[in-house]
């Protein structure tokens, strides 16, 4: 059985990928995989370390550009169609999973003109392009809840089985992880994660609110700024007179290989709306203030949040309303009521699907199965 895989510019494209990879493996452990993403996308690190086999393409953006930018990304496009039916007449696949961002595309087009059957995963309440154009075309489209159905086109082949988290997010234990991350009982972790390419907004906020939280005894924050922007991250903190490397209580990262650690141990998060986000959180049960990322296409993110903040598991704060002394605020009033970070987290745990990783993965070999 061989899947290709396709996906990738942040975490949130990435990490669903390789979470329904591991869930196929267990299904079918003789499973050859292949994933296709671009050389200067973060899936260029993550695909690797999970040991799967990495080949490049190129690919750019089409949506919510400049017109030069569109004729480039246009011209990236054509050669990516390209590299990829060169991918995929060597590797054969039996079925094509996409998990979204630009290198989707040209991947998904030159499955279709080689008469490949694809699946696409779609993880935000509102799709971004790609998915909707190519799903007309998909055996299987997988989206988080019915009601996100209602922005594609009539006929699509629609499965509302959740978003999939890794299992090492899921099943991490939360007194091994705080051990693991030196927390004593009566400790606090604030988790910071404004994204795997970083976010200069939530950072800066977060560097004003830290000196009002480390004030409190007990509370620690674990800041990880994205790789992008941690040596301004780091001067930001410098100039407020807090040490980012000395500073008891407060750790500061480029980035975290350990997030599942992180967020079995966490106490209360501070995150941006993306879907593998708010998933992780609904199956942690974390209680977080979320922030959406305010450019995001069609203002997805913001859909996103608004499906938990209705629910009560997150605090949803616009970027253009954030201060580092709402933030500040806003943190140590859910700090200090435990009762109702109690109720935020059986409200995440409520809209949690911890077998979406599993149902898709099921679905994806039915399609590579009716292949042969």
């Amino acid at each position: 059985m061989r899947i290709l895989l396709t996906g990738g510019g942040t975490g949130g494209h990435v990490y669903p990928a390789l979470a329904i990879a591991d869930e196929i493996r267990r299904l079918e452990p003789g499973a050859r995989f292949l994933f296709v993403g671009t050389a200067q996308g973060i899936e260029a690190d993550l695909v690797p370390r999970a040991g799967l086999p990495f080949a490049t393409i190129a690919a750019g953006g089409l949506v919510g550009t400049s017109v030069a930018q569109r004729l480039r990304g246009a011209l990236k496009m054509a050669v990516g169609v390209w590299q990829a039916a060169r991918h995929l007449r060597r590797f054969r696949p039996d079925a094509v999973l996409a998990t979204g961002g630009y290198v989707s595309g040209p991947v998904l087009l030159a499955a279709r003109l080689l008469g490949i059957p694809y699946a696409l995963w779609e993880g935000n309440a509102f799709p971004g392009a790609t998915v909707r154009l190519f799903s007309r075309w998909a055996r299987a489209v997988f989206i988080p809840f019915p009601e996100a159905g209602r922005h594609f086109p009539p006929g699509v082949r629609l499965f509302p089985l959740g978003n999939p988290v890794r299992r090492e997010v899921r099943e991490a234990d939360r007194e091994a992880a705080r051990a693991a991350l030196g927390l004593g009982p009566g400790d606090r972790l604030v988790l910071v994660v404004p994204g795997s390419i970083g976010a200069r907004g939530l950072n800066r906020a977060m560097v004003e609110a830290a000196p009002r939280l480390l004030a409190r005894p007990g509370v620690r924050i674990l800041h990880v700024t994205g790789a992008r922007q941690y040596e301004e991250v780091a001067g930001l903190y410098r100039q407020a007179r807090i040490d980012p490397e000395g500073t008891p209580g407060l750790t500061v990262r480029p980035y975290l290989h350990e997030m599942p650690l992180a967020l079995a141990a966490a106490d209360l998060a501070v995150t941006r709306a993306g879907a593998t986000t708010t998933a992780e959180l609904a199956v942690r049960g974390l209680p977080a203030v979320v922030i959406p990322f305010p450019y995001a296409t069609h203002n997805h993110q913001e859909h996103n949040a608004r499906a938990l903040a209705d629910r009560g598991g997150v605090v949803m704060i616009r970027e253009a309303e954030l201060t580092g002394a709402r933030l500040a605020e806003t943190l140590l009033e859910l700090l200090d009521d435990p009762d109702r970070r109690a109720a935020m987290a059986r409200a995440l745990r409520e809209v949690a699907r911890d077998r979406a990783g599993e149902e898709i993965a099921a679905q994806v070999l039915a399609l590579a199965r009716s292949r042969r």
